[in-house]
């Protein structure tokens, strides 16, 4: 649902073009118009019948900057109009309100990016799109027939041409619509999804939309990819539209506050809103998207500076809050002299399409229409209904008496007492107030309505439910990595088996007896810690070692990403690292090297190699020389500090269980968003901002008493969807072949939030791809599960073993994904494994099973119920990471 609140100001401008090529047979770089005034088969959302309009499609990829040449305001014409991107940001006005201020000019539009010099006497544009068009409106000085041919010849004189076509421009194409249904009604199905992908295929990431890369590739949206999706995708994306659509139909009957209080009309946009398009959506701690997405839903086109040129108002229900019915009769009287330099208009629209009302003879009224009638003061009365009331057809507006509709009073050249400030129109009695004070009148029976319905015919508190639902979804998946590292660093530090800003060093290998980590190994000597930055940053000591044996410094933040190793396939790195939180701003001690964590809780793993057992005292040795403590302690005492227990096991404040059971997760997350991530962080980030709308922030934790019961049922729902989306994300996550389970995102999902959240919760902390791979088999070469019943064996041929630069390890884990107890004391078997045997051939047999044999040097001992074995290869060489290698089956034998 995101991702159709995001994009449709981008599917709402394709549509138009899309249908412009498609019905109007027109080209890129082409303007659509039409040549008189037009009726309802201009079936774009919410365009005015009252102008001739010129609409300029173009497209700087491949030809350069694009030249739209406006010809100056005179006795024989006006432009009034806009520029915009193809996200339909508003780049400048054009025409007496705009930047050239009716004098004319040369608007250049430049590619994202360009650098080139260009030419003097142009008003320069930069876009951040290719593609775009120019809403233009050529004004009318009357409808008759004369004035609306001046009007579109005058039209015609605007030219798009390429800059480099400058010193003699070619011809401009002029495609007429007139008479060509024409369409840019969103369709809320995967059509929509269709048109959204056709648009990130043609058009450059912008930096503040890059946080939708991954959770659009996760819909099959993905450039230089098809979008194919499979049946049942394609269900949850139509699905999504629909309560997309939901949300926007209650939003645009209770977002918008009455331009007068106590009224009806209202202005079709916010202040935020409008502030984001003046600035071109760039300032930092702002990205109005619901706002932009509720717009886009039932119009097209921004207007830079709102009230220069034109003015709008829009109402959907009558004086007694009641919908406006095509099956009643209504009047409007517009009062006399209303500030407008040029003219008003009344338009109707059906509201199921936010389009002109198909098939009506006439959709609207001006000040400009012929035969309208007046009251002796000036003031006029328009009518809506089915059928003329007798002796009133020129103030008419006809109705579809099956449905619903809404109305739009536009403004041209508005006058001073127009204001997008509310309240702004009560200057005068004799001014537009009378249009913001005048309500619709219903001829006949009034009828109450009790409960607001949405399109979809569900009431109001099922679309707030399904948007709590649908946001509460994103927040699961997104928040899991935060719930899962609370319960691991917290519960680590509360066993002692964490230290807080220390390594907890283990100095012996693992066994079956080390029941804190899942899918432990021992084929290493490990120390955890967690670096709490949110007083001061944390100083990681790497010694210069005597061997060259391996090791690495592992640090991943609590989005479960790993942002650094030191060491690993790099070699050793001796040195002084300086691990900072996400809001540090001081200066960087000495020679020390700065590592950012996102979060201000980050984990620091230590794994130090042992080669035997032999060689354990060696490692252990190694293993003392790093150390892990706060900066402060480093200044004053160097690698000379030791901490206090009571300091590095101090537990932190934990989570409250106040709310619901069906809310605990939320509670969980929100108190560890608050201790773990900048009180900013919603400002730079829009997601984590769109989560104040279920309770969610920085910087108050969820606030769940002060939720409705819609959003509480729809977050409970939420939780129960995100744990199955989270299983069969893990179940699609890699691929697996010969039984072996590969997952080659560990450490770096990114934005995918349903992958990320898979990882963290069946693979918290794993290392990336590069450094180490974990493929897990829980079944044999014909598919049954292992059980350690039988005996197996896996079989690497000559020079078959799994290519690694560092060395390889088979672990056997039970179903609670632990060492399995067993009287030999092998939990794993690998590379590095004393006495290991190859047959005369150079081929190696790992033998799986829970009976001892009699030659031992090659048994892996298997419980005697079910078990799955997981292969560490450390330092996988490319034939890995590339696919060309893959481990053998595991193969029961007789």
């Amino acid at each position: 649902m995101e991702a159709v609140i995001w994009g449709i100001p981008a599917v709402n401008y394709d549509l138009m073009f899309q249908s412009m090529v498609r019905d109007a047979k027109g080209a890129v770089n082409q303007i659509l118009y039409w040549s008189r005034l037009a009726d309802w088969k201009n079936q774009f959302l919410t365009p005015n019948p009252d102008t001739i309009y010129f609409m300029p499609f173009f497209s700087t990829k491949g030809t350069g900057p694009m030249v739209l040449e406006i010809p100056p305001a005179g006795d024989d014409g006006s432009i009034t109009g806009t520029i915009m991107d193809s996200w339909q940001v508003a780049l400048e006005d054009v025409g007496p309100a705009g930047l050239d201020a009716g004098k004319g000019g040369k608007y250049l539009i430049l590619p994202p990016g360009y650098k080139e010099p260009v030419p003097v006497g142009f008003l320069l544009l930069a876009s951040a799109t290719f593609q775009g068009y120019a809403l233009l409106r050529s004004i009318l000085k009357s409808r008759t027939d004369e004035d609306v041919a001046k009007a579109v010849a005058y039209g015609k004189r605007i030219r798009l041409y390429p800059l480099s076509a400058a010193s003699r421009p070619p011809e401009t194409a002029l495609i007429d619509a007139i008479d060509v249904v024409v369409s840019g009604v969103i369709p809320y199905d995967t059509r929509f999804f269709e048109s959204l992908h056709r648009m990130v295929q043609a058009e450059p990431w912008i930096e503040r939309d890059r946080a939708m890369i991954d959770p659009l590739r996760s819909l099959g949206i993905e450039q230089g990819k098809p979008f194919k999706p499979d049946a049942a995708t394609t269900g949850l994306l139509e699905s999504a539209a629909q309560e997309a659509l939901a949300l926007f139909d209650l939003r645009y009957e209770t977002t918008y506050e009455p331009h007068n209080e106590g009224k009806r009309w209202f202005l079709p946009a916010d202040k935020t809103l409008m502030d984001s398009v003046q600035t071109g959506f760039t300032k930092a701690d702002v990205y109005p998207t619901d706002g932009r997405g509720t717009l886009f839903y039932f119009a097209y086109s921004m207007v830079k500076h709102l009230g220069a040129g034109q003015f709008y108002l829009f109402v959907s229900r009558d004086s007694d809050g009641n919908p406006l019915d095509g099956g009643s009769t209504y009047r409007l009287r517009v009062p006399p002299d209303p500030p407008v330099r040029q003219y008003w208009s009344a338009v109707l629209y059906d509201f199921a399409t936010h389009a002109l009302i198909r098939d009506m003879p006439c959709a609207s009224r001006s000040s400009q229409s012929p035969g309208l009638q007046t009251h002796p003061d000036g003031s006029v009365d328009v009518y809506f209904s089915p059928k003329a009331p007798e002796g009133k057809v020129s103030n008419w507006i006809p109705t579809d008496a099956n449905g619903r509709f809404e109305a739009l009073f536009r403004f041209y050249g508005p006058g001073s007492r127009c204001s997008t400030r509310p309240g702004c129109c009560r200057t005068s009695k004799r001014s537009i107030e009378s249009v913001g004070r005048t309500q619709f009148h219903r001829s006949g029976k009034i009828m109450k309505q009790t409960t607001t319905a949405t399109k979809t015919g569900k009431p109001a508190d099922w679309a707030t439910e399904e948007a709590a639902y649908t946001l509460g979804v994103q927040a699961y998946l997104w928040g899991v990595p935060f719930v899962e590292y609370g319960k691991t660093s917290v519960g680590g530090v509360k066993a002692r088996a964490v230290a807080l800003n220390s390594f907890h060093k283990y100095p012996a290998l693992k066994t079956a007896k080390d029941r804190f980590i899942v899918t432990p190994n021992n084929v290493t000597i490990d120390g955890y810690g967690v670096c709490d930055l949110r007083d001061e940053p944390a100083v990681i000591f790497v010694p210069r070692l005597a061997d060259d044996r391996w090791y690495i410094v592992q640090l991943g933040d609590h989005y479960d990403e790993i942002f650094h190793n030191i060491g690993g396939i790099k070699g050793q790195q001796p040195g002084v690292y300086l691990v900072t939180g996400p809001d540090f701003s001081g200066a960087i001690p000495g020679e020390m090297t700065q590592l950012r964590s996102r979060t201000r809780w980050a984990a620091a793993g230590l794994r130090v190699f042992v080669n035997g057992d032999a060689d354990l005292p060696a490692a252990v040795e190694a293993q003392k020389g790093f150390q892990l403590m706060p900066l402060s302690a480093y200044l004053k005492q160097g690698l000379a500090f030791r901490p206090q227990e009571s300091s590095i096991y101090a537990l932190p404040q934990l989570p409250s269980a106040d709310a619901p059971e069906g809310l605990r997760f939320f509670e969980q997350l929100g108190h560890w968003m608050k201790s773990w991530l900048p009180a900013t962080t919603g400002n730079s980030d829009t997601l984590v901002n769109s989560f104040q709308k279920i309770g969610l922030s920085t910087s108050r934790g969820f606030e769940w008493a002060e939720l409705g019961e819609p959003v509480k049922r729809g977050l409970a729902r939420a939780v129960s969807s995100g744990e199955q989306i989270v299983d069969a994300a893990w179940a699609s996550t890699g691929e697996t072949t010969n039984g072996w389970k590969y997952t080659f995102s560990g450490g770096r999902a990114g934005h995918d939030l349903a992958l990320r959240a898979a990882l963290a919760r069946y693979e918290l902390g794993a290392q990336l791809s590069d450094q180490v791979i974990y493929p897990n088999c829980a079944v044999d070469a014909h598919g049954a599960p292992l059980d350690g019943a039988n005996s197996y064996v896996l079989h690497f041929g000559k020079g078959q073993q799994p290519p690694v630069s560092v060395f390889w390890n088979l672990a056997m884990y039970g179903a609670d994904m632990l060492f399995v107890e067993n009287e030999f004391g092998r939990c794993s078997i690998g590379s590095t494994t004393d006495g290991l045997k190859q047959a005369a051939d150079g081929s190696l047999s790992i033998v799986i099973q829970s009976a001892k044999p009699d030659d031992t040097s090659n048994w892996l001992p298997a419980p005697a119920g079910p078990f799955n074995v997981t292969m560490r290869l450390y330092g996988p060489r490319t034939s890995v990471l590339d696919g060309s290698y893959r481990l053998p089956p595991i193969m029961k034998q007789a």
